[in-house]
């Protein structure tokens, strides 16, 4: 897996990426990434105030480590289990 993004690294788009951005009113899919602005995904998130912002970020970051360390489990079993905590029929 590659090597995960850090707090550390400050990455800037390109011109082109800017524009991509602005062209396509803030997401851009990609063959293998998914370009999105900080406003599209708050909006996708439902995310207000920066706290909130933070926090799923940090759960993103999470799940990232999670996934690269193996520590995952099937599809099935997740269905399961959402099943039996909400009592959601999947």
């Amino acid at each position: 897996m590659p090597r995960l993004y850090n707090h550390r690294m400050r990455p800037e788009l390109t011109d082109d990426q800017r524009r991509a951005l602005e062209e396509s009113h803030g997401c851009v899919l990609g063959a293998s990434y998914v370009l999105m602005s900080k406003d599209v995904f708050r909006q996708t998130m439902g995310i207000a105030g920066e706290e909130d912002l933070a926090a799923s970020l940090e759960a993103i970051r999470d799940a990232m480590q999670d996934l690269e360390a193996g520590r995952t489990i099937p599809l099935e079993e997740a269905k399961a289990r959402l099943d039996a905590k909400y009592g959601v029929q999947s």
